[in-house]
């Protein structure tokens, strides 16, 4: 072949190359992923932290996993701490709502800060999912807010069954966090009227404050009313220490909490005191189901720990969100208009469905302190 029919045949193949690229690059970059920005917001200093962090994890475990599972979208959180304080907390919600690149948020974690926050999502039209508030309050905030935890007219209902029905107490005192009344007093009154409607009677019923660390004289008094069960309706932090000084009493009445103490930092504060202790949760990491398993070991793997129910919320938030996005597109309303349609969502915590209100309705689990972890009862 001539050179000159060489030097042609090659140019022709250079200039198609070029030319492929030229079309082909456009289309590359078509298939690039698009940003989704998610806020979360939670305690990420002070006292509850732990649950902060936990809140963290779990959601950002989901969207490690849902930009590995689809090229679409690229899902990036945006950590904000409100330090557990309402008045933060609304600050920090401020921010994401005029924040547009954000599309949904995670969180609040404690039902003070959520009622806070969640009046300016709602005035802002920015969806938002609570992993963990509680209040009967949250019910009524507006139709952009939603919880993956079911409210403490349930759980106190709950509770309440647990501890006279299936344990068979009847005389029982309560210890409950003043300072985070809009969660340990709601579950506290529903868990009274529950108790009293089965025909057990609460004899004693003493606040205290949250960071508290000295409860002997609170457990002395409670002692002299001769309650056969005490119910802890408060946090893991102080419950440590109640259950700790109450073994150093030499006093070995059981123990009873609600969700808010089903998490890691009983264990590690309480040590072998809080053995035996029970309570009822909306998750647990022993649970045999596969995608219960599966879960636990990408966070055992990832964070180094099992988790707890906050992660486990919030994990199924961000599942929620993704769903919603690749339903109804990247938007504050599409993603509230699917949440909103949202049934029978196969979640980490159970099958997931909200009301008109944004509510969620599981089934509780019950589960106890035995040889250093948490162990599901029946």
């Amino acid at each position: 072949m001539e050179k000159n029919t060489l030097f042609f045949l090659g140019l022709i193949i250079l200039v198609t190359i070029v030319i492929g690229l030229a079309w082909g690059w456009p289309k590359i970059r078509q298939q690039e992923p698009k940003t989704i920005k998610i806020g979360v917001i939670g305690p990420l200093s002070g006292e509850v932290a732990f649950y902060g962090a936990e809140l963290r994890n779990g959601a950002q475990l989901a969207a490690a996993q849902l930009n590995e599972e689809q090229n679409r979208y690229y899902y990036e959180l945006v950590s904000f701490d409100d330090g557990a304080d309402s008045s933060i907390a609304r600050q920090r919600a401020e921010e994401m709502v005029e924040n547009r690149e954000i599309l949904a948020v995670i969180g609040p974690a404690f039902s003070v800060p959520t009622l806070s926050a969640g009046e300016v999502f709602q005035k802002g039209k920015l969806p938002a999912i609570s992993p963990s508030a509680t209040s009967p309050k949250v019910t009524f905030l507006g139709d952009f807010i939603f919880r993956v935890c079911p409210s403490d007219s349930y759980n106190g209902k709950s509770l309440g069954e647990f501890v006279v029905q299936d344990l068979g107490f009847n005389k029982i005192a309560i210890l409950w966090d003043e300072t985070n009344a809009a969660y340990s007093g709601e579950l506290a009154d529903t868990l009274t009227q529950r108790a009293e409607q089965l025909g057990a009677v609460v004899i004693k019923r003493l606040s205290y404050q949250s960071g508290q660390t000295d409860f002997l004289s609170l457990l002395q008094d409670v002692k002299e009313a001769e309650p056969e069960v005490i119910v802890l309706t408060g946090y893991a932090s102080e419950a440590a220490f109640i259950v700790q000084q109450a073994r150093n009493m030499g006093w070995d009445i059981p123990f009873v909490g609600g969700d808010g103490i089903h998490i890691n930092e009983l264990i590690e504060k309480g040590g072998e005191a809080v053995e035996g202790v029970k309570m009822t949760t909306f998750f647990s990491s022993d649970n045999p189901d596969l995608r219960v398993q599966d879960f636990v070991s990408s966070f055992l793997k990832t964070y180094g720990m099992d988790p707890g129910w906050a992660a486990a919320h919030s994990y199924d938030a961000m599942r929620l969100i993704g769903e919603a996005i690749e339903k109804n597109g990247p938007s504050r309303e599409g993603i509230q208009k699917a949440l909103a349609e949202t049934r029978n969502f196969q979640g980490i915590t159970g099958l997931i469905s909200f009301d008109e209100n944004g509510d969620v309705i599981k089934d509780v689990i019950k589960v106890e302190v035995r040889d250093g972890v948490f162990k599901v009862l029946f």
